[in-house]
This record gives C-alpha cells, sequence and structure tokens, in this order.
C-alpha cells in the first residue's frame, strides 16, 4: 500500500541507546512512511491528543532543528503534530525495601507504525465505520472473534474475507461463570461423572484431543468410547495402553459426542479440572464444525486426596477414571473425609449450586467404540455400538454401515488386518461397509525397497516387543549402518521409504505418505531387517 502512494517514501531511523536485548521494540527500527500513509499512533500522547491506538493519515512530512516533524490527520478530524518518542527500557530493583525501576537503555522513534491493517487484539476498543475482517488461520484467543466484529459499527460496513467457523468462537469458562450467576439450575436430572483422556498440546490455534472418553451416571449408567482423534497418538500407548489398532476404525468425536448424549442429557458434569476438559471437548467439536451447548462443570478439587484416590484418578482407561470420581463423590458427600499428604481435605460443592447442565435433547447420531484389547476391550463386532437421536424407525445396523463407511474412508492403511474386521461387521449385522470388489496390496518385500542409498524417514515413539525402547537418532544409525539414508523430514521427491512407530497412525507423515504413494514400514519391521532377521 506504501509503493502505490505517489509521493516517495522517507526513511526514519530509531535512535537505541543502551541494553534493550529482549525489549520487543514498539515500531520499526527503520521506519518508512510517505504523505497519504494510514498509520497508527502506538502511544498516550501527554497532551491528550491521541492514545495508544488512534488512526490517522499523513498529511506533510518535514524536519527542523528538534528532528522529524510529522502532520498526521486523525480520524475526528484534528491535525497534529507528531514528534519522536523515547520509551524507557527498564527493570525492577528493590531499594530500601520499595521497588523501583532502573532505566537500562532507550528507544526513540516515531511513535507510529504503518496501519492499512491492524490485528485484532490492537483494534481493541476502536470503532470503525468500515471494517475487513480476515480470519485466515482461524482465532487462538477467547473473545477474538467478538472483538474483531464488534468494531464495525454496522453490518453494512462489516466485510468478512471469509465465513465464521465453528472453531473461531472461544468463550472463557469463568466469565461463562459469572453470567450464569443466578440462572435456574433445578432442572438438571443429576450428575454424570466424565474423563477424558487426552493427546496432544497446547497451542495457538490447536489443544489436546480425546482419544477415550468414559461416563458414568449417578443412577448407574455407562459407557466408554475409543475416539480418532485423526492425529499422531502421541504417547497414548505407553501412558494408556491405546494403540494405532483401538483407534483406526473408532468415531471421530463429533460422531463419539452425539452417541453419548443420551447418557449426559440433563446432567451436569462432574470431575476434576472439568472446565479445562469441556473446554478441550468443545474445541475438538469446534474443529469438526460443530457447535455443542457446552455446561458449566463441578470441579472435584485435587487437594485432600488420599494416595490411593489420586492413583484412581489417573487410571489408564477413562471409564475407571470416571467410576473413580464417583466413587470419591459419593464417599466425601457421606461424610468420609479424605487427607492429602499436606493435611488439607476435600469438601464438594453441591452440583446444583455450582453446574448447569446439558441439554436435555440428544442431538445427532452416532457410535462408540470399546477397546480392542484389555480388560474392557471387546475385538468383535460387539464392541460397535450405534447411539444418539435414533428413532424407532431407524434401522441401527444400517446407521452403523453408513458410519463405518465414513471411518473407513479415514483410515492410512488399508491392511488386512482391519478388512476382517470390517468383514466380521458385515457378517455379523448383515449389512456392507467395504466397496464392491475390494482387493488390499499383499506385503512389502524389504529387499525391494530397502537397498542401498534408499532415503528413509522416521516418525513417532519407537518401543518394540524385542528391543524396547529405540529413538530417533538409533533409528538412523541402524539405517546408517546398513547403506541407507536418513533424512529429516518426508517429501515428495526426495523420500522413498517412512518408518513409522505403529503402523496405522495418522501422523502428517503418514497421511503424505499415503498421498504420495509412498511404502510404509512399521518399526518393528525396519528393526528386524535392520539386526539382520529378515
Amino acid at each position: 500500500m506504501l509503493e502505490r502512494l505517489p509521493d516517495a517514501s522517507q526513511t526514519f531511523t530509531a535512535e537505541i541507546t543502551g541494553d534493550t536485548d529482549g525489549f520487543e521494540h514498539p515500531t520499526e527500527d527503520r521506519l518508512d512512511l510517505a504523505v497519504g500513509a494510514q498509520v497508527m499512533m502506538l502511544n498516550n500522547d501527554p497532551w491528550d491528543r491521541w492514545v495508544n491506538g488512534t488512526l490517522g493519515r499523513v498529511t506533510a512530512i518535514g524536519r527542523d532543528r528538534e528532528g522529524p516533524a510529522i502532520e498526521v490527520l486523525l480520524r475526528d478530524g484534528r491535525s497534529e503534530q507528531v514528534r519522536p518518542h523515547t520509551w524507557d527500557v527498564t527493570r525492577p530493583v528493590a531499594e530500601g525495601g520499595s521497588l523501583t525501576h532502573q532505566v537500562l537503555g532507550t528507544f526513540t522513534q516515531l511513535p507510529m507504525k504503518l496501519a492499512w491493517a491492524i490485528t485484532i487484539h490492537k483494534s481493541q476498543g476502536q470503532t470503525l465505520d468500515r471494517v475487513v475482517v480476515d480470519l485466515t488461520g482461524g482465532t487462538f484467543a477467547n473473545g477474538q472473534l467478538y472483538v474483531a466484529l464488534s468494531r464495525c459499527t454496522s453490518l453494512e460496513g462489516l466485510v468478512l474475507r471469509r465465513d465464521v467457523l465453528p472453531r473461531d468462537l472461544k468463550s472463557d469458562p469463568r466469565i461463562r461463570r459469572f453470567l450464569a450467576t443466578g440462572e435456574d439450575r433445578a432442572s438438571s436430572l443429576g450428575e454424570v461423572y466424565l474423563a477424558a483422556l487426552m493427546v496432544g498440546n497446547v497451542g495457538d490455534r490447536y489443544r489436546p484431543r480425546p482419544v477415550e472418553i468414559g461416563v458414568v451416571t449417578a443412577d448407574g449408567d455407562e459407557a466408554t468410547t475409543i475416539v480418532n482423534p485423526t492425529s499422531d497418538l502421541f504417547a497414548a500407548r505407553t501412558e494408556y495402553g491405546i494403540t494405532t489398532r483401538d483407534v483406526q476404525l473408532a468415531p471421530v468425536l463429533t460422531e463419539a459426542w452425539a452417541a453419548l448424549s443420551p447418557l449426559l442429557a440433563g446432567r451436569i458434569p462432574v470431575g476434576p479440572r472439568i472446565d479445562e476438559q469441556l473446554g478441550w471437548i468443545d474445541f475438538e467439536l469446534k474443529r469438526n464444525g460443530v457447535v455443542e451447548r457446552m455446561p458449566l462443570g463441578v470441579d472435584v478439587p485435587a487437594t485432600g486426596l488420599t494416595a490411593d484416590e489420586r492413583a484412581a484418578l489417573r487410571a489408564p482407561t477413562a471409564l475407571e477414571r470416571a467410576r473413580a470420581i464417583r466413587d470419591l463423590v459419593e464417599r466425601r458427600r457421606a461424610g468420609v473425609a479424605g487427607t492429602g499428604a499436606d493435611g488439607s481435605t476435600t469438601t464438594l460443592t453441591a452440583a446444583a449450586d455450582a453446574g448447569t447442565p446439558f441439554p436435555h435433547l440428544a442431538r445427532g447420531r452416532g457410535y462408540l467404540l470399546s477397546r480392542s484389547s484389555g480388560e474392557l476391550g471387546n475385538p468383535g463386532p460387539d464392541g460397535f455400538v450405534v447411539g444418539g437421536n435414533l428413532s424407532a424407525q431407524d434401522d441401527a445396523a444400517q446407521v452403523l454401515a453408513e458410519v463405518l463407511e465414513a471411518a473407513w474412508a479415514r483410515v492410512v492403511a488399508h491392511d488386512q488386518d482391519v478388512v476382517d474386521r470390517l468383514r466380521d461387521v458385515e457378517t455379523h449385522f448383515g449389512v456392507q461397509v467395504l466397496p464392491e470388489g475390494l482387493e488390499i496390496a499383499g506385503p512389502i518385500d524389504l529387499t525391494e525397497i530397502l537397498v542401498p542409498g534408499a532415503r528413509v524417514c522416521f516418525t513417532g515413539e519407537v518401543v518394540s516387543a524385542t528391543h524396547g525402547s529405540v529413538d530417533r537418532s538409533e533409528m538412523e544409525h541402524l539405517a546408517r549402518q546398513r547403506g541407507l539414508t536418513p533424512v529429516p523430514n518426508l517429501t515428495k521427491t526426495r523420500t522413498d521409504v517412512l518408518v513409522v512407530a505403529e503402523r496405522g497412525t495418522q501422523s502428517n507423515k503418514s497421511k503424505n505418505a499415503a498421498r504420495w504413494d509412498k511404502p510404509v514400514l512399521e518399526a518393528e519391521e525396519f528393526l528386524a531387517w535392520a539386526h539382520g532377521a529378515v
């Protein structure tokens, strides 16, 4: 935009003194301006002519003995002369029992920056007649979408570069709790004890994703399901015993949540850090395009728990954790106080006083899938359960066939094991899930692809039944010993083979390997070959 202006731009260089390392400069060290440039003021003027965030347009650029002098026409019609401003870089120092700030350096520059576009955060407090909102990449802070849209004084002046998506809607549960004060909460059907096992990390635009959910109602009903996070499983295998085989045909959260909704309907959720868990579930639902009204939960405090209670709440399955929450709540409300290592005790608030219920009506339909192994596992067709808002006219078997067709389409590694599992479902329920004439490619001949010079990429945390934990550097060392060339990233033209920790992983590397038709080996296969067993 600056280059489109008729007048040539001029450069103004900041004066920096002292130590400013680690100090984020409020504007550019070399600031380019031209007559006609739209700018934002970056300080609160001592004479109250503008504040940090005021917008204006440069009408003249001059210099005198005191330095640069920029004429800026502000949005309210006033024209003001702007001179360089000095920001002090300080650090707190305690002297004589009081806190002072020691100046370490200074940054002097014109207190403005180009502002044809500004961040949503910087726009807070602005009132604008015309706004173009660019939500590319999504929002990442609570209330950010509200700030963006509410800058504009009319819908006629508001332009969206893309539609608002469910994942853009983020709210702070503390504010929701405040707004819910005084709400009528007498309509709940009781409590539901909720536990979710998560994988992944927290970032600006991503959150941990549920990989298993367990619910237990105060009436004794209970359900659990594996959830397909459609991502890498991170440490789920070592922390929870959940493998890629478990999640291959599992429902995504939108399908699982719909199937669980009859158990949740009208009930107040209870659990440790319950608002955080519900927030992550809400984030994942919205990421998949679904907006559900999330209740406010009743938190089970982490203090005052015995060692056995803490261990139960860290059980490796979600259903065991949900049962532990129920048992803990019942003991506390029966007057059986627990005492933690620090001597603290746990008290629980009545649900009707602290929480709000899930919506009373079940919405959508989906399915649940238990683990394929372990005490709670059901590897057979009966491990699939259809649920949600089903009528008497719905054919549950056909509903299952439809959702499993979608699940099959999500499978990254179409191998014989997953085909056999779906064939069992087809036989058991009398439905068709797999495409007609489906054929699965046979096993890969390692001697044909692991040839000298082959470029091999590794992904995932390898825990081998034979060799134990093997980190990536060890895998790459073995590859070099056998004449292969390890590469750090999977690319279409510079990678020949991908080695994954578990077959069926949904990491981005695995998805790209499937897209580019790259051979994929399981770590166990590679290790057997590298050690001469193949």
